[in-house]
């Protein structure tokens, strides 16, 4: 265990544990020396170009609070090798930094928060962690991997990583297995795919994946089998959703504007959503087939502006919807099957502009559901 000793308590230690010169000792007390392994109470932050803040952390192996490196003007973080635990979080944020190798002796913290770091490319210096209470990635432009984060194994409250532009995957994280809270991904323009998190088996929040515009699949989270909710949009060339195959029941989900979108064969397992199913603006989806298994949705169904929807067949077996059901601008649109099973919309309903879409049709489908609230069903093709 790292310790400092006082030899002798009349004499301060210098901040880095180092021994005091001669002309800075009382000459009427003996001298104190102190080892390294210094605990530093409460928060600390290093910043601007001086070393003065990060040489008062030289002998440093533990600060209980905080540790904020903000606007640090030098390329690395030497005279932090000392450093083995920070009790609350690290905080790495608007630096000139190249890499973290000075951290390699740190082995806990509590979150961690590495943002805006335009020159980053190496964040190997962390390889020590195993856990973290939350984790942030975000606007460091530079960054092409993520092995420095090849050691974790749980992650808490959240897993954060946007607007890392250089980022093409995740594997530094394929050893982590937990996430307490949420999952986002946002904004990562060079992401191509997310394998790295195929280890994760447990989620206690949402899934956000979010404008990252050359991710092609989200395979890596074949693992996960329940979130809060979920929610994949504007991801311009996603082809499908199998990652989300292990799903059978979820809150909220959200598959919308993803350009390139073939199909929803990933949500084949849902048999209940409990409050919302939105599935809109994708512009080559043309049916909802895997949804077979659908029983019921809570609130709200929301099926809009997919300008290739042929039909709603794979919706069959719904018997219910607990407030409303929106259909709508779905320029190919020529059946209504899907809607056969449908007992009852809790309150409103609304099938309108589905320019092919017989009106004959959707009056038959009005006419057979019990509806607690505004009927919307018109204008569809009113020559049919």
């Amino acid at each position: 265990m790292w310790r400092f000793i006082i030899l002798v308590a009349a004499t301060a230690c210098r901040p880095d544990g180092t021994e005091p010169l001669d002309e800075e000792t009382d000459t009427s007390t003996e001298t104190v020396v102190c080892t390294s392994g210094i605990v530093m109470p409460g928060d600390y932050t290093i910043s601007g170009g001086d070393t003065d803040d990060i040489d008062g952390l030289a002998c440093v192996s533990e600060i209980t609070g905080n540790l904020k490196i903000q606007g640090y003007r030098r390329p690395d973080l030497s005279g932090l090798e000392s450093l083995r635990s920070i009790g609350g979080d690290l905080s790495l944020y608007d630096n000139d930094l190249v890499d973290l190798d000075g951290l390699g002796g740190l082995t806990s913290v509590g979150g961690l928060d590495i943002g805006l770091n335009p020159d980053l490319v190496s964040i190997d210096g962390l390889a020590g962690l195993k856990a973290v209470n939350g984790l942030s990635i975000r606007d460091n432009d530079a960054l092409t991997d993520l092995g420095g984060l090849s050691g974790l194994a749980s992650v808490g409250d959240f897993l954060d990583v946007y607007d890392n532009e250089a980022l093409p995957n995740l594997d530094g994280l394929s050893n982590v297995t937990e996430v307490g809270g949420r999952l986002f991904l946002m904004y990562n323009s060079s992401l191509l795919e997310i394998d790295g998190l195929a280890g994760i088996t447990s989620l206690g929040g949402t899934i956000n994946i979010y404008e990252n515009s050359a991710l092609v699949d989200i395979d890596g989270l074949s693992g996960i089998t329940a979130a809060d909710s979920v929610d994949i949009g504007d991801n311009a060339a996603l082809l499908n959703v199998d990652g989300l195959s292990g799903f059978t029941t979820v809150l909220w989900m959200f598959v919308r504007n993803n350009d390139s979108l073939e199909n929803v064969q990933g949500l084949s397992g849902l048999t209940a959503v409990e409050e919302s199913l939105n599935i809109y603006s994708n512009d080559v989806l043309t049916n909802l087939d895997p949804l077979a298994n659908l029983r019921g949705v809570g609130e709200n169904l929301f099926i809009y502006e997919n300008p290739a929807l042929v039909n709603i067949d794979g919706l069959s077996a719904v018997m219910g919807v607990g407030k409303s059901l929106y259909l709508y601008d779905n320029d190919l649109l020529v059946g209504l099957d899907g809607l056969a099973g449908l007992d009852f919309v809790g309150l409103d309903m609304s099938i309108y502009a589905n320019d092919v879409l017989c009106q004959s049709l959707v009056d038959e489908v009005v006419a057979s559901v019990s509806i607690g609230g505004i009927v919307t069903d018109t204008p569809n093709d009113p020559g049919c």
